[in-house]
């Protein structure tokens, strides 16, 4: 009678299953930072206000603060071209 080592070669193929658990879409990076109490207070007073804990507080204000530097960036191109098209009515009509 032959012994079948169920060890020695996987049954899907060869292939191993990674240990742990499978990569979650998104996840979120643990980030340690330092903050005033004061500062501390102010994003503890806007959770309970919005309803999202302190984790998505922070992450919310910083993923804003980005953006609000998208449109900053888009304004100050929209204010260029705004600019240059004054220019050129201005030579058309002169």
């Amino acid at each position: 009678m032959s012994t079948i080592f169920t060890n020695d070669v996987p049954a899907n193929g060869g292939a191993r299953r990674p240990r742990g658990r499978p990569p979650r879409f998104n996840k979120r990076a643990n980030f340690n930072f330092r903050i005033t109490d004061h500062t501390r207070q102010r994003l503890v007073a806007a959770c309970e206000t919005s309803g999202r804990s302190l984790s998505e507080e922070i992450e919310h204000r910083v993923d804003r603060s980005f953006r609000d530097d998208e449109f900053e960036r888009i304004e100050r191109i929209l204010a260029e071209l705004a600019a240059l098209v004054r220019v050129a009515k201005r030579k058309a009509t002169s």
